[in-house]
């Protein structure tokens, strides 16, 4: 018998509620679950993969799926603001920041060999 309960590494979410969030969310929540406030890469690319505003207009039906790993609807509207100014590209920059975004950005994609004549 189930208690619609999943392990997500030592936490765990409410299926029921999960089910019941859009599809581009349901992705998202066993990330913003694993967490745990502090705000790392994954988690910002979790809130950016369905979009900031969309998460932003969410947050009460996020917070539930959370189920015991739940932070609060403030701590959620904390990471969402986290990741707005982390994209924003308005914000501040680093020296080298290219670099360093090119070197995280490899974990999350598949380098290929251009092919003669593409691309022109």
């Amino acid at each position: 018998m189930s208690n619609g309960l999943a392990p997500v590494g030592a936490s765990a979410v409410q299926l029921d509620d999960v089910n019941q969030l859009p599809p581009a969310l349901q992705a998202s929540v066993p990330i913003l679950a694993a967490d745990g406030g502090r705000q790392r890469a994954r988690t910002m690319l979790a809130i950016l993969m369905p979009g900031i505003d969309y998460v932003d207009q969410r947050l009460d039906p996020v917070d539930r799926a959370l189920g015991s790993t739940r932070p609060g609807r403030l701590a959620l509207a904390s990471l969402v603001a986290a990741t707005r100014t982390a994209t924003s590209l308005s914000g501040r920059t680093v020296r080298n920041q290219h670099v360093i975004s090119q070197v995280v950005l490899r974990q999350f994609v598949e380098a290929t060999t251009p092919q003669p004549g593409a691309g022109q």
